[in-house]
C-alpha cells in the first residue's frame, strides 16, 4: 500500500505494477475502496483480486478475480520473462511457499522480498521530557533526540545523515542499522531472525543514549 500510495502521491511511472491481493470475501475485505481509488488514479496499475472463501453473493470476475489463495501459478508468466521484482507481505507460511514457488519458475532469490505478519503496535511509553544523545558514527553527527522527533530514522535524515530507507518503497527490513552503544526500543515487534545489536530505524526510538553505525 506505501508503494501504491507513493506511485499516486508522486505521478511515479512503471511499466507495470501488477497487486495480486488476498482476502476471505466481500465480507472480509480491507482496503477494498481504496485499491478501487488507486486503480483509477494509477493506469499501470493491474489488481488480480483472490477471495479464499467467497460468500454465495460474491461474483467471479466482479468481486473477485480468482477463487482460492494466491499461487506462484498464478502469476503471469510475461512478468517472468520481464524480470519482474517481486515484493510478498502475509504470513510466514504464506511467503515461505511463494518464495519457494517463484524461485522453482526461475525467479532469483535477490529479486525476491518479503514482509511477514507479525503482531503490530507495542505498548510503549516514552516520557514526555526524554532527551537523549544520538550519534552517528559513520557520519560523526551527534544530536539530541526528543520525543518529538520520532523514529531513529526521521531523526537521522533531518540531520543529514544518509540512511537506508527502501522500507518506504516496499523493501521491508533494509534500514536495519547496527547499535553500536546503547540500546533502542522498537515501536513494533521486530523480526526474531533481527540481531540483538541491530534496529529497524524506521519503526524504533532511543532507549537511552545511542550510538548507531550510520
Amino acid at each position: 500500500m506505501s508503494y501504491l500510495e507513493t506511485l499516486a502521491a508522486t505521478g511515479g511511472t512503471v511499466p507495470e505494477v501488477v497487486l495480486h491481493y488476498g482476502a476471505a470475501n466481500s465480507a472480509d475485505h480491507p482496503y477494498r475502496a481504496r485499491l478501487r481509488e488507486l486503480q483509477a488514479s494509477i493506469p499501470a496499475l493491474r489488481v488480480v483480486t483472490h477471495y479464499a472463501q467467497p460468500l454465495a453473493q460474491d461474483l467471479l470476475g466482479s468481486d473477485h478475480t480468482v477463487t482460492g489463495h494466491i499461487t506462484a501459478d498464478h502469476i503471469d508468466p510475461a512478468l517472468l520473462d520481464g524480470r519482474a521484482r517481486f515484493y510478498l507481505c502475509g504470513p510466514a507460511a504464506m511467503t515461505d511457499a511463494l518464495t519457494g514457488a517463484l524461485r522453482r519458475r526461475g525467479v532469483p532469490r535477490f529479486e525476491v522480498f518479503s514482509e511477514r505478519f507479525r503482531p503490530a503496535v507495542r505498548e510503549v511509553t516514552v516520557p514526555d521530557d526524554a532527551s537523549f544523545t544520538v550519534r552517528f558514527g559513520r557520519s560523526g553527527k551527534e544530536v539530541t533526540w526528543t520525543k518529538k522527533d520520532g523514529t531513529l530514522l526521521a531523526l537521522g535524515e533531518k540531520a543529514g545523515v544518509k540512511m537506508a530507507s527502501g522500507c518506504r518503497v516496499g523493501q521491508c527490513e533494509s534500514c536495519v542499522t547496527p547499535v553500536l552503544k546503547g540500546a533502542v526500543t522498537h515501536l513494533v515487534t521486530p523480526s526474531e531472525d533481527l540481531p540483538e545489536d541491530d534496529c529497524l530505524t524506521c519503526q524504533s526510538v532511543p532507549a537511552g543514549d545511542l550510538t548507531l553505525d550510520a
